[in-house]
């Protein structure tokens, strides 16, 4: 059924294909992955945290260098990624929830699960990267951080 989809590359194709089977290999390549995630979002946070600590540093300066590339991987694959991550619990939901700005809450009230949050947030960080290149101001990533810090 996948096959096709994957194509010419036989290496990810057996890879993806092992995720579909029920077993410890899959689930450690799993937790591998979100793992990966876990270490690029922590970087990032760091970096709002370091830009948040020196009030001349400014935002701009930090959207670029906001590291997506385990994100990307994941977003760009043929597959469906909600066979890697997961469903959110109440907890994490609470969290979603408890922003103090009325948009960002809105937007949290959406998200369902650890890929949606997931594709917002490298949907997010990749425009702001867009907007910061062509000196259309920054955005506002920050918040999608503080909030994807659960996966």
């Amino acid at each position: 059924m996948i096959e096709p989809l994957i194509g010419a590359a036989p290496g990810i194709a057996s890879i993806i294909l092992s995720l579909f089977k029920d077993n410890k290999e899959s689930k450690e390549l799993c937790q591998a992955i979100r793992d990966r995630l876990k270490r690029e979002i922590s970087f990032n946070l760091q970096l709002f945290d370091l830009q948040k600590g020196k009030k001349n540093m400014p935002v701009s300066k930090v959207i670029p260098n906001l590291r997506v590339e385990a994100m990307e991987e994941l977003v760009t694959l043929p597959f469906p990624i909600d066979k890697i991550l997961k469903k959110l619990s109440d907890k994490a939901k609470d969290k979603l929830a408890s922003s103090k700005n009325k948009k960002h809450r809105h937007w949290a009230g959406n998200i369902k699960n650890e890929k949606e949050l997931l594709e917002r947030l490298w949907l997010r960080v990749n425009v702001a990267k867009i907007r910061i290149s062509n000196d259309a101001g920054k955005g506002d990533v920050s918040y999608c951080y503080q909030k994807a810090n659960m996966l």
